[in-house]
């Protein structure tokens, strides 16, 4: 722990740390299609302990301090997505029992691969 802190205390991450081994990992659909595959980066032991208590002390100062949005459903314990779609059926629900209209606008991201 003391190396840890020391590191994040300085500023100072050895450059031999800082190399990941990068592997494609397939998703779905036509294996020969570069877009049907992701980018993984294998790190070291060292590194993934680091990110996981500087992980843990960010997460930490935010829930301590209130930073973080009541409604941000994404990468927070006893958050999850299930959550955020009982919301917004909730909301909807309550609407619609006071008489109100219920509007749904629903966007799909997509990341583009030219060629």
């Amino acid at each position: 722990m003391f190396l840890f802190n020391l590191l994040l205390s300085q500023g100072i991450f050895p450059e031999s740390m800082k190399i990941a081994k990068v592997i494609p990992l397939f998703k779905k659909g036509d294996s020969a299609m570069p877009e049907n595959y992701r980018p993984i980066s294998l790190l070291s032991v060292f590194s993934k302990l680091l990110e996981k208590l500087v992980h843990v002390r960010v997460y930490c100062f935010w829930t301590k301090f209130n930073v973080l949005y009541d409604y941000q459903f994404g990468f927070r314990k006893n958050h999850s997505t299930d959550l955020a779609l009982l919301d917004v059926m909730d909301t909807c629900y309550s609407n619609l029992a006071a008489g109100n209209k219920a509007v749904g606008y629903y966007l799909i991201f997509r990341k583009l691969l030219t060629r």
